[in-house]
């Protein structure tokens, strides 16, 4: 039998002196990695192998989510730790010493639907959805992003309380009615035998949560025109006013107004360019069918119903099926 001559292809060597890191721009070079196994870009600009995987102990605890996180632990700052989200828990994972290490960072049984949920990190905060809470990684300190309060009007434990909207300049100043801004104030006057209102007592304050340059929305207020969003333009010395932009004087003395500040139900949620970006097809908090992106206002995650016709505002847009 006679066997026909292989041609071989002609071997060549190639030697690449430095390491890219990982690429996957589509066109990646050769010395560079399209997809990585237990490699490790951190001593670039050589590679080498990843260091041994630590242990996670939840202690039976459900794990909702991971994400890979500096942390401040007393006064040093841990990187690349593993932060859970554990049943009634935040917990983080790391390397103390070479040695497998954990800590609590804030207890969330009060705080935390404890199921599967939506989180993103911008800066040094958690932001955690549809629960719309965060919490800051570098203080220790958690708070809710949405504020929704109510407050009684009328007879209220031995007193009348009042809603009123008066005249005032943008920085809660007395004015003519001429002005564009009408300060939003709860009073509380004596209340009569007659059922009626008497002399004033004090003015009571609305919610601390809400801030300058914040937009609320107020219902329940018996003047239609008035139920609608507003743009808190200052909060006066010792808060008991909002100062917003209306052409209305009222007054109202029964029934209950609602204060909001409203996040819109996302079923996606990311950071990018210092915004919170989001998503959401299907029934809105209101009932409504949406297939909408939304992104809060520039560097404040707190307002996403801010539209002033700056480029700072918040965003929304509907989208085609």
């Amino acid at each position: 039998m006679r066997i026909a001559k292989q041609k071989t292809d002609k071997r060549e060597t190639e030697v690449e002196s430095t390491f890219g890191g990982y690429d996957r721009s589509g066109e990646t070079p050769e010395n560079s990695f399209f997809d990585m196994k237990n490699m490790t870009g951190e001593s670039y600009p050589h590679i080498s192998v990843r260091e041994e995987r630590g242990l996670m102990n939840s202690n039976g605890a459900r794990i909702f989510d991971i994400m890979c996180l500096d942390i401040k632990l007393g006064s040093d700052i841990v990187k690349n730790a593993l932060v859970a989200d554990c049943e009634n828990r935040i917990k983080a994972f790391y390397t103390e010493n070479g040695k497998p290490a954990s800590a609590d960072l804030f207890n969330t049984s009060s705080l935390l639907t404890q199921k599967e949920k939506k989180w993103v990190i911008s800066g040094t905060r958690i932001y955690f959805f549809p629960d719309n809470v965060y919490y800051d990684m570098m203080n220790g300190t958690a708070g809710s992003l949405a504020v929704h309060t109510s407050y009684a009007l009328g007879p209220q434990n031995g007193a009348f309380i009042e809603l009123s909207f008066t005249p005032c300049d943008r920085e809660g100043n007395e004015a003519d009615e001429l002005s564009p801004y009408r300060k939003v104030e709860r009073i509380s006057y004596k209340l009569l035998e007659t059922g009626e209102k008497g002399e004033m007592i004090k003015k009571l304050s609305f919610t601390n949560a809400v801030i300058s340059g914040d937009t609320v929305s107020l219902r329940g207020l018996e003047l239609p025109e008035l139920n609608r969003d507003y743009n808190v333009v200052c909060r006066p010395v010792g808060g008991s006013a909002l100062v917003v932009e209306a052409a209305e004087i009222y007054a109202q003395s029964s029934g209950t107004v609602y204060l909001d500040r409203s996040i819109p139900e996302m079923d996606y949620v990311v950071a990018a360019k210092n915004r919170l970006w989001g998503c959401r097809y299907g029934e809105d908090a209101y009932g409504r069918c949406v297939n909408e992106i939304y992104a809060s206002a520039v560097g404040d995650p707190c307002n996403w119903n801010r539209f002033q016709g700056a480029s700072t505002d918040s965003w929304f847009s509907s989208v085609s099926s």
